[in-house]
């Protein structure tokens, strides 16, 4: 039966006998040089992990497959451990996070997906890169992301909070291995996707309250380190209410009916 996405994986890792690994998420798609063209990738850049460029679409329609590309090692950019964690941590790329990669199965060691339903990526992918020691990305776009109103990331529910628990694991990991010139950056972002998550919970009748309880001193210790000098982009007032977003989730709201504060500021 369906025990979910990162059951699946887990199982599927468990299971692995080859020195690779792709995922391909079941309602997406990719080009038929998909693995051809990573793997090469891998080879000449000797990467642990190759990422593609991606595409969005809607219906199978919008998709235009151009199964003629031919491999250019002058699309390939390689970083370094360190260069992908700070391409994570400070600029937050996206493709950082999906899972549309082609890894060497030596980079999950001791590493499981969690069993939180949403947001299984954000999860994980700090600490496989912290495994590797090249990450590089292919300039070509291989992976086809399926857009859908309906779709898991679409649909908003308590689960999300698994996305600020990442976070919160992300800085621990940065910590405990030495990486603490980036947890402000992840601080920071910490601090906005918790506000962004109480924002929606009260949008559609849940209690969002009850779910970032548990992580009130993480939020605190986010504001400390993410946004308390973050003057460049903060009135007083503003600094005001992100303070109180850590001390009281009634002071918060209180605070930015106050100062007609709109959300995100």
């Amino acid at each position: 039966y369906n025990c979910g996405q990162d059951a699946a994986r887990n199982t599927a890792l468990e299971n692995v006998t080859t020195d690779y690994i792709a995922m391909i998420d079941s309602d997406d798609c990719v080009n038929i040089h998909f693995l051809e063209f990573l793997m090469e990738a891998m080879e000449k850049s000797g990467a642990d992990i190759v990422c593609p460029s991606f595409l969005d679409f809607s219906n199978d329609n919008e998709i235009m497959y151009d199964e003629s590309k031919n491999f250019d090692k002058s699309m390939i950019s390689v970083y370094s451990k360190d260069e992908a964690i700070e391409e994570l941590c400070l600029r937050y790329r996206p493709s950082f996070v999906t899972p549309q990669k082609l890894y060497k199965t030596s980079v999950f060691e001791g590493v499981k997906y969690p069993p939180v339903g949403v947001n299984i990526d954000e999860w994980v992918i700090h600490h496989l890169l912290l495994n590797c020691d090249r990450f590089a990305m292919l300039d070509c776009k291989l992976y086809y992301y399926r857009k859908s109103a309906e779709g898991m990331t679409r649909n908003f529910s308590l689960k999300k909070i698994s996305g600020v628990r990442a976070l919160i694991d992300r800085i621990d990991l940065l910590e405990n291995n030495h990486y603490d010139r980036f947890v402000p950056a992840v601080s920071f972002r910490l601090h906005s996707l918790a506000i962004s998550f109480y924002s929606r919970c009260k949008d559609n009748q849940l209690n969002g309250e009850k779910a970032l309880c548990p992580y009130k001193k993480s939020l605190r210790k986010a504001f400390r380190m993410g946004v308390r000098n973050r003057v460049d982009i903060y009135s007083r007032k503003e600094m005001l209410v992100h303070w109180s977003f850590g001390v009281s989730f009634r002071l918060y709201d209180i605070l930015k009916e106050l100062f007609k504060l709109k959300e995100g500021k």
